[in-house]
Order: structure tokens, then sequence, then C-alpha cells
């Protein structure tokens, strides 16, 4: 594992998940689904400017933890068909408001998620 890796972002075909979720197929040149469920420790997926995903980071970093980080651009209040990637986070991980707020980082453990980077 080693620190953080950001990435341009990149689409280029989708599919839908068995749950229904439209599974944005690649995100810095790689699925989506396959970076949760092949994370061996953390790791981050967020826009990389927005306070949620600055606030794990720092924590993280003060903790002296490794983790992957994947960005993904989005505008700050979420609206379904702004970002394949939000959609298919929100969608699959739908536990992820703090107050009240849809966020925009989302925080997985050994491919099961944690949660936003504000409760992370």
């Amino acid at each position: 594992m080693h620190g953080p890796a950001r990435a341009g972002t990149g689409f280029i075909s989708e599919a839908v998940a068995g749950d229904g979720c439209l599974d944005p197929s690649l995100l810095d040149g790689h699925s989506v689904t396959d970076l949760i469920a092949q994370s061996s420790g953390v790791l981050v997926i967020g826009n990389p400017i927005m306070r949620c995903t600055l606030a794990v980071e720092g924590e993280l970093e003060v903790r002296g933890l490794g983790y992957d980080m994947h960005s993904f651009d989005c505008q700050f209040a979420y609206e379904p068909g702004i970002s394949a990637v939000w959609d298919y986070l929100h969608c699959k991980y739908p536990d992820d408001r703090f107050m009240g707020t849809i966020m925009h980082s989302y925080v997985f453990n050994r491919g099961s998620f944690v949660g936003n980077g504000f409760v992370a």
C-alpha cells in the first residue's frame, strides 16, 4: 500500500450492477467495483478539494496510515447525472450524508464501506 495517488478521472463504459446501480466502469483506468473489492487496506474515493475528503486524508496522515486515493470531479451539491462515479457511489452506498448533505468522499477498509470522510 502507498499514500495518495491522484490521477485524472476516466470513463469508458458503464454497466448496471446487480443492485441496479449504474457502474462507471473506469476510474483512473480501473473498474470502480474492482478498486473497492480488491482494496487490501484503506481506500478513499472522493473529490480532492472537498472538506470531507480533506478531513479523512488529514486524519489518515496524522495517524501515519497508508491509503489509496482515487479522485472524481463533481460540483458541491449532488445532482444525478453530473458525475457517473458519484451517481454510482451514492446509489451503492446511500449512507453517505453528513448533517443532511450528501458527501463527496467514500472511505473503504479492505473492501467494506466505512463511511464518508467526516465519519470514517
